[in-house]
């Protein structure tokens, strides 16, 4: 019986069915032994004490909880992993496990197989100017300004990327495997669809639900928002009220796959249908979509419908102008829940700019992939 290699994966998040899921291990689990270093009580142990949940056990993959950075290191020496995918999003821990595979001579890949536009527009327009020069002058010029950024500064060795836009960071990499954001390239959610529950085209609005006030994630930009509960259920639910009325059609929730780790998550959204795991679905299938600042807009992007981003006086200034960014970048406009006195007015979907923006932060120029691990797993075999 041949062994299979043994891979290391970090994440930040308690380590639940839902997460196992989302990161796609089923099918990674098929090439590799597959470690998950949970690193929750390495960076943020006190998030631990704010939620319940059970971890996901399972004979297809290693689960260790990790405090210490010696606690890695032993594992490395133990275990001899071929590389280490780090799941965790570029952060301030960053630096520290990439230390940890160098000097202990371990390949680091980082995971950007999600990529999103950024808050600032300068730095969105460079990042694209350098998108379309040649590969060899893009890494050079990347490194270089990561290097006068941060003197402590460590190039990663791979970055696993499923567009053709990408961080300073990304594009610095020794090497930047492109590949493909598999929710895109999956039909098998929409072939499953549910029969007995199919809603008809055009026949709601959808709420892409970001968890503002419970989530724990593996990708650590999103922070904590001072909200309260209760005054931001009721605006949404007064909000929900009254493009109901005006459009004649109900609001349906995509909830956020956090939120199934919390008890009656789905009443927090008063009497309205609410749906997990479904909203590449309900993404086709709705008359128009809204969010905060969901990752999960680029489904209804992806199928051309009109998009509107719901600002809270409470988000932060960051947020506000990653939303003024998606709007100039996709023609579509910003409401103010808090403050909404008039009614929604839906701009027409300029196809130019929704193309722009899939062919520069959804797909890339590559031919297709089967799954968006293939094209790493190939790398390592040859």
């Amino acid at each position: 019986m041949t062994t299979k290699p043994k891979i290391f994966i970090t994440t930040i998040s308690p380590f639940t069915e839902n997460i196992y899921e989302r990161m796609e291990l089923e099918y990674l689990k098929d090439y590799y032994e597959i470690w998950v270093l949970d690193c929750l009580n390495l960076f943020m142990p006190k998030q631990k004490d704010e939620i319940t949940y059970s971890l996901f056990n399972s004979s297809n993959i290693n689960l260790k909880e990790v405090s210490t950075k010696e606690e890695i290191i032993s594992l490395i020496d133990n275990v001899k992993p071929i590389f280490l995918l780090d799941s965790i999003g570029k952060s301030e821990h960053t630096f520290l496990i990439q230390s940890i595979c160098k000097s202990n001579k371990l390949c680091y890949v980082y995971d950007a197989s999600i990529n999103t536009i950024g808050s600032s527009s300068l730095k969105n327009n460079f990042l694209y100017f350098l998108s379309i020069l040649p590969y060899k002058m893009t890494k050079t010029i990347a490194y270089l300004i990561c290097c006068i950024k941060d003197a402590k500064y460590i190039r990663p060795d791979i970055v696993l990327s499923c567009s053709s836009l990408g961080s300073l960071w990304e594009f610095s990499a020794r090497k930047r495997i492109l590949t493909v954001n598999q929710s895109f390239i999956n039909s098998s959610e929409l072939e499953s669809e549910n029969k007995n529950n199919r809603l008809n085209n055009k026949s709601f609005i959808l709420f892409l639900d970001d968890c503002l006030l419970h989530s724990f994630d593996f990708n650590l930009g999103h922070k904590k928002n001072n909200l309260s509960k209760k005054y931001y259920f009721n605006s949404l639910d007064i909000f929900f009220n009254k493009l109901e009325s005006q459009f004649n059609m109900p609001v349906i929730i995509a909830a956020h796959p956090n939120g199934l780790e919390y008890k009656n998550y789905e009443k927090l959204f008063k009497h309205r249908k609410v749906i997990f795991n479904n909203s590449l679905v309900l993404s086709k299938n709705c008359f128009f979509a809204m969010t905060h600042y969901s990752l999960s807009i680029h489904y209804p992007i992806y199928f051309k419908k009109q998009v509107i981003f719901l600002e809270l006086n409470e988000l932060s200034d960051d947020v506000k102008s990653l939303q003024k960014n998606y709007t100039k970048s996709l023609g579509s406009k910003i409401y103010n829940i808090d403050e909404l006195s008039s009614k929604v007015i839906l701009e027409k979907v300029n196809h130019k700019k929704y193309n722009k923006f899939i062919n520069s932060y959804l797909n890339n120029s590559s031919n297709k992939i089967l799954h968006q691990y293939s094209p790493l797993i190939s790398y390592f075999k040859t």
